[in-house]
């Protein structure tokens, strides 16, 4: 979006509020809870019909190798619904301990145990009691820890399928395309992209490379002796480098 696209969206929305029938409704005498969802609908309305015109609306699909990554992954979402259901069964319980069961309570729950049931047999949970109870409960309990494993258990399977999809790509890799499976696989290169409109044009800081004024080019008579170069070394000197130095040194 730009300044231009920002001022036709602005036209746009002036002209349709101007050939609308907003001003109808805002001029009558008395408005009701219809009216003034009619006028709401009405701005609505109008702002989408300029946005659609005047604002560039692009859809995103999603990639082939995104959805078929997700839905390897993918749990069934029954389990997740029993999870919660499950949840609720039980800390109800725990709420009403030792009471008498609610009628509507009863036939809700009924209704969950019946959709577990119907997606996992070997559950087999039990109906809701007449009154509230630990064994029931910890019964409730139990099928969530099943519950739980059973979502383990669909995580692990994805996570080996992900690790042997894995495998057998870079096997394909090393087969049919070695130089890909040196770059990306075993060297980890990876071929980073250049965004045009954040390069440095060096050309531009004339000064940035000037030869800078310090005060080495000038050395005075005191240390140009110590930093001129040395002639000739004596090799004496290192005729002891390989003695094992005394304690005293």
């Amino acid at each position: 979006m730009d300044n231009d696209k920002w001022q036709g969206y602005a036209t746009k929305t002036d002209d349709e509020l101007v050939n609308s029938n907003l001003e109808i409704l805002l001029n009558q005498n008395s408005h009701n809870k219809n009216d003034i969802n009619s006028i709401w609908q009405v701005f609505k309305n109008i702002l989408l019909k300029a946005a659609k015109s005047k604002i560039p609306n692009k859809k995103i699909k999603v990639v082939n190798n995104m959805a078929r990554k997700k839905s390897v992954i993918t749990i069934p979402k029954f389990l997740y619904v029993q999870l919660r259901k499950l949840r609720l069964m039980y800390s109800t319980c725990n709420k009403f301990m030792k009471q008498l069961m609610q009628f509507n309570l009863k036939n809700r729950f009924n209704r969950y145990i019946t959709y577990i049931n119907k997606h996992n047999p070997e559950f087999k949970i039990i109906e809701v009691p007449t009154i509230w109870n630990q064994t029931w409960a910890l019964h409730i309990k139990s099928a969530w820890n099943q519950t739980m494993e059973l979502i383990k258990k669909y995580c692990t399977k994805a996570q080996n399928q992900q690790i042997e999809d894995c495998i057998n790509k870079r096997a394909a890799m090393i087969k049919n395309n070695q130089t890909k499976m040196l770059n990306y696989s075993l060297l980890n290169r990876h071929k980073d992209k250049i965004i045009v409109d954040r390069l440095v044009a060096d050309d531009q800081y004339v000064e940035l490379q000037k030869h800078r004024s310090h005060e080495f080019d000038n050395i005075s008579e005191k240390w140009a002796v110590h930093y001129a170069p040395i002639a000739k070394i004596d090799e004496n000197i290192y005729k002891d480098i390989m003695t094992e130095p005394t304690q005293e040194e």
